[in-house]
């Protein structure tokens, strides 16, 4: 359709367009805002060719308007078919404004992401980062990637907001998901807010401590989370002392990582 095109020429990627036949020549059309284009309908309708533009009756919308399929937070990731991390959370690159899923930076050869009910998309792989911003990775997908996540097998939640480093406190209860264990445990505490951990040479700094080991290998890149809010991704076992400790990767500091920012309806 016209108006569709028309709307997909200005660089909106999600447009829902329909013929109205008992509305006298109206078209509804809907688009998902996009983080470098106007926001306002009566501006984007100004744009466009008169004799489309007269008709459109626009709704900008902050979630994808079309979703034929997805990938975000909490899922399966796969090296060739073969099982290995948790994806963590939807992100954005600030510089290009692509989308794309997150997940720990040392899960290798990743270049699948499985949706249940839905199947197995690509996922390719964009920056990794392992230093001194903490342990994670992003790749794209050819699918919308909303600010969603699973918050355990059942439950999809939309991420409200990202916890700033600085508001994370000792004591403080988060939770985390993995696909592995298959289950979100909201039993430990944050035990240090600064952690650094090397593993065969290669250190991660800025992670955060809990006060205890729950998770298994294959929950890495999973979220951890309070409620609604983003606060990391999950890194592994590191042992300052007895016994082991999980630790995970601010989301706060994707953005210093690797110039990407945790997708959310703030």
């Amino acid at each position: 359709m016209e108006g569709a095109c028309a709307l997909e020429a200005q660089g909106f990627r999600y447009v829902a367009t329909s013929v109205n036949i008992t509305g006298g020549g109206v078209i509804p059309a809907g688009v998902t805002a996009e983080a470098s284009l106007s926001v306002r309908a009566d501006d984007i309708v100004a744009t466009l060719p008169a004799d489309v533009g007269n008709d459109v009756r626009l709704m900008v919308h902050t979630t994808p308007v079309v979703e034929d399929e997805s990938a975000f937070g909490g899922m399966s990731m796969r090296d060739d078919g073969g099982f290995e991390c948790t994806s963590g959370w939807s992100v954005r690159n600030v510089s290009s404004d692509r989308f794309g899923v997150s997940t720990a930076g040392h899960c290798a050869g990743i270049n699948e992401i499985v949706h249940p009910g839905d199947g197995v998309h690509g996922w390719t792989f964009q920056a990794q980062h392992r230093g001194v911003w903490g342990d994670v990775q992003w790749g794209s997908t050819a699918q919308p990637e909303p600010d969603d996540f699973y918050s355990d097998a059942d439950t999809i939640r939309d991420v409200t907001a990202i916890e700033a480093r600085s508001n994370i406190s000792v004591n403080e209860s988060v939770c985390v998901y993995g696909r592995s264990s298959d289950d979100r445990d909201c039993s430990l505490e944050v035990q240090d807010v600064s952690q650094s951990c090397t593993n065969s040479g290669v250190t991660n700094n800025r992670l955060v401590l809990m006060n205890g080991d729950t998770q298994v290998p294959g929950d890495s890149g999973g979220g951890w989370s309070l409620g609604t809010k983003a606060y990391g991704s999950h890194k592994g076992q590191c042992k300052p002392d007895f016994p082991n400790r999980e630790t995970f990767s601010v989301a706060a500091l994707y953005d210093e990582a690797l110039g990407v920012r945790v997708t959310c309806g703030c």
